[in-house]
């Protein structure tokens, strides 16, 4: 057996030069020698009681099958088992929780119950993040990296703006850090894969200080990899470089007085995702508007005509080829991130403070493919097989030509956040929770573009100073947020039965945004200083009903909250106003079969009010800008289970129905198109003065964009000793389906249905690990998302971001 795990190790080092069928073929073969070597039968013993889960999803330790809320949560095993490294992973595996891209660091986001953004509004995001406790804001930090050194991920359905506040508008994810331990331990582990997956992670844990505390020091490096190339320099588009160091102390001062601080580094390097781009006279655009509803650019560039804002039908381009600017990038981003949590305990109550505090810088710089079909045997193959970038044409340049421009953004944020609670413990009938929070936050907010040449005008002058070896800075918004709440709950039993939770929070928050610059493509001045104070009470209501330990059947009423913000460049609309929604559920959560299984499902109806949506401003037709004006009413279902059949198998399941509707609102996007007999949306305006037919832009009665209305997850996992109960074989298979997802108000355009198949097989013992993996087993290409971006002329164009194939790999870890 050792000699067999010396030889998987030294194999793993030349995983580069090993071709999938040999290392799954050499692996699974000696892994065969091992169970028939030894006559290995794996018996069938009575079950084993399913693991109880706790979470804090409350901001107190409850089981899971105790708190009524919707919550999906994964231990550490569960993570690395499943191999949850990303939102996407996460989202397959958790009912009511999908993902959505653009492509950009900023661009990535999390959807729970149908509650997607249609576009990237200000700065809050509909799903908040927290580590630690400690709320992560802003879109640069809604998606986590790191999850091989994570205790446990709570995902947290429904409004939570009560209890944890600070736009948890549909939900929350929580993710909770390891934390030091009583014995002294150490370990690692290393990870090798095709298409460059690599990563390696350590960690020391113990007691110091003669034991008066636990300190725990975790560090790694990891590339997620990816299957596609870029053909300009080799790299692996969409692959995660993450770089990270966290130290973890715990000391109990005394019976009564506990102190945990986590101080952690993060260095995250995302490369440019694989995006396809739909060509501009592509037959499948349609959506056109009349010509002084487009940029005066369009035409030019639509050879004639102008370029359909929609996609008929299901998408499905994909590349084989992508030649993609090596100086564009979806993002680097540098966090360092403090939280300190102090627990005083009195008779009868906590007092807990958790200060928490982080430096975040992102970037990120894209570049985007605009080629039309007509001229790109011509210009984008023959004359410069790497000139991808913006179509130049018309009144910019005496003919057509194609310039390299990228574009992006630029953060750098600071935030200082406190949170103070008291909090009973006592087991009598009644619990409570009193706090107040108060964070402040100060970021600059840039947009930058690069250009390999200067735009010039017809004439000979230049229009902006484009070209240069650095990004160029387009404009500058300093903005500062201070928030403060203050909130409670109480939990009481009425009876042996029935118990209710009365939750609420009141809030206030003070934006100011300062656009100090803006150079182009508008003439636009600066805005300058913008203020405005939001002020909104978020209350919950719950019912709960127990009639034994094994059940709990529970009704809420919830209300979510998010911030407004501002609209740099209008004069007329300067701001727009949060955005609420009423969310109404019931549930029930069961433990089954002795403890052998579980069973948690809820029904809800959400409505969603003022919702933030893309229009454009009444005194200058040509500027986006956002408005309250869109209602959404959401009808859904959620079911998932946890069954442990024997003592060496168990198996998982989870499923949601999704029936989210517009019900009233305009947007720009679908807004005086007409082509009305190549849409599914009606022309129900007549133009003034022209006589001509369009859409309106009205919304009601389509469904949501980027929400699949149906998706499901199975999985199984066996365990079972061999080699004379010296090792433990673990092997693990997941199927998770999602359904299509429209790409725009209109729903003429959609992602198709995708498959995701993994499968894990490993040998374990109380030291050492070795473990094969394989992501998209069945190699599903169906995109992830669409974009139509629009260049620096406001053309627009239209990118599906591609999914990554198979990638198998092999990982093996020490743990003293």
């Amino acid at each position: 057996m050792d000699s067999f795990l010396a030889v998987l190790f030294i194999e793993a080092s030349k995983m580069r030069t090993l071709s999938l069928t040999a290392f799954l073929s050499y692996f699974l073969f000696g892994l065969t020698g091992i169970l028939l070597g030894n006559n290995v039968v794996a018996e069938s013993h009575s079950a084993k009681a399913v693991d109880e889960i706790t979470v804090t999803a409350r901001k107190r330790e409850e089981s899971l099958q105790s708190v009524p809320i919707s919550v999906t949560a994964f231990s550490a095993d569960d993570i690395k088992n499943r191999d949850i490294g990303n939102l996407e992973r996460l989202a397959d595996q958790t009912p009511g929780l999908s993902f959505g891209t653009t492509g950009s660091i900023v661009g990535r986001r999390a959807v729970i119950r149908g509650m997607s953004q249609t576009t990237r509004v200000g700065d809050e995001t509909n799903v908040a993040s927290f580590v630690d406790g400690v709320y992560i804001p802003g879109f640069s930090g809604a998606e986590f990296f790191g999850f091989d050194s994570l205790e446990r991920v709570e995902v947290i359905k429904g409004p939570q703006s009560a209890i944890y506040g600070r736009n948890s508008f549909a939900g929350a994810i929580n993710y909770v850090t390891k934390k030091p331990t009583d014995d002294f331990e150490y370990g690692g582990q290393l990870t090798l894969g095709e298409s460059d997956r690599e990563g390696i992670n350590g960690f020391i844990s113990g007691p110091a200080f003669d034991e008066a505390i636990l300190l725990r020091l975790d560090a790694g490096h990891n590339k997620s990899g990816g299957t596609n190339k870029n053909s300009t320099d080799g790299n692996a588009l969409g692959s995660t470089e993450t770089e990270f160091a966290r130290i973890s102390a715990a000391w109990d001062v005394s019976d009564k007085l506990n102190i945990d601080w986590k101080l952690s580094w993060q260095e995250d390097d995302v490369n440019s995702v694989p995006l396809t781009i739909v060509a501009d006279d592509d037959p499948n655009r349609v959506g056109k508007k009349l010509s002084f509803a487009s940029s005066p650019f369009e035409f030019f560039a639509g050879g004639g005509d102008q370029i359909g804002r929609l996609y008929k039908g299901a998408i499905t381009d994909t590349s084989d080829i992508y030649t993609i600017d090596s100086r564009a990038y979806a993002g680097k981003r540098e966090s360092i991130r403090s939280a300190l949590t102090i627990n005083y305990g009195f008779d009868g109550f906590d007092f807990i403070s958790v200060t928490g505090f982080q430096d975040r810088e992102a970037a990120s710089l894209g570049d985007f493919n605009t080629c039309r079909v007509d001229i790109r045997a011509a210009v984008c193959d023959t004359v410069d097989p790497n000139a991808i970038g913006t179509f130049i044409g018309g009144p910019l340049a005496d003919s057509p030509k194609i310039i390299n421009v990228l574009t992006g953004r630029i953060e750098d944020r600071d935030e200082l956040s406190q949170d103070l609670r008291l909090q009973s413990t006592g087991e009598g009938p009644l619990n409570w929770t009193a706090g107040i929070y108060y964070s402040t936050e100060d970021f600059d907010d840039l947009s930058h573009r690069l250009s390999d040449q200067t735009l010039t005008n017809i004439d000979g002058t230049n229009i902006y100073a484009l070209a240069s070896t650095v990004p160029l800075i387009d404009s500058t918004t300093i903005v500062s947020n201070d928030f403060s709440s203050i909130y409670g709950s109480i939990d009481y039993d009425l009876d042996e039965q029935w118990s209710t939770s009365i939750e609420a929070r009141y809030t206030r928050e003070e934006k100011s945004a300062n656009q100090t610059g803006n150079n182009f493509p508008s003439a636009t001045p600066p805005t300058g200083l913008q203020e405005k104070t939001f002020r909104f009470f978020t209350p919950r209501l719950i019912l709960n009903y127990n009639p034994n330990d094994e059940v709990l059947v529970y009704g809420s009423v919830a209300k979510g909250v998010k911030s407004g913000g501002f609209n740099p460049g209008s004069v007329t609309l300067s701001t727009y106003d949060e955005e609420e929604n009423w969310t109404y559920e019931l549930g029930s959560k069961f433990t089954l079969l002795d403890g052998r299984a579980r069973l948690n499902s809820s029904i809800y109806y959400v409505d969603w009010t003022d919702q933030q949506i893309t229009s454009t401003d009444p005194d200058n037709t040509r500027l986006p800008i956002t408005i309250n004006v869109a209602k959404t009413e959401i009808k859904g279902f959620e079911i998932e289970g946890f069954w442990s059949a024997t003592d060496w198998l168990d198996f998982n399941a989870g499923a949601t129905f999704i029936d989210a509707e517009y019900t009233e609102g305009n947007t720009v996007g679908i807004e005086l198109l007409v082509d009305c007999e190549n849409l599914p949306i009606p022309c129900d305006v007549v133009l003034p003065g022209l006589g001509i037919s369009g859409t309106s832009g009205n919304v009601a009665g389509r469904k949501v964009i980027g929400t699949p209305e149906t998706t499901y997850n199975v999985g199984a996992e066996v365990s079972f000793p061999v080699a004379a109960n010296a090792w433990e074989f673990v092997g693990r298979l997941d199927y998770a389906w999602l359904d299509k997802i429209f790409i725009d108000e209109a729903n003429s355009g959609w992602i198709p249905s995708r498959e995701t198949v993994n499968l894990r097989v490993g040998l374990r013992n109380d030291n050492w690990g070795v473990d094969a993996f394989c992501n998209n087993l069945t190699d599903d290409d169906t995109p992830l998302f669409a974009v139509p971006p629009r260049d620096i002329l406001g053309v627009p164009h239209f990118g599906v971001v591609n999914r990554d194939g198979r990638l198998c790999g092999l990982q093996v870890s020490y743990r003293n």
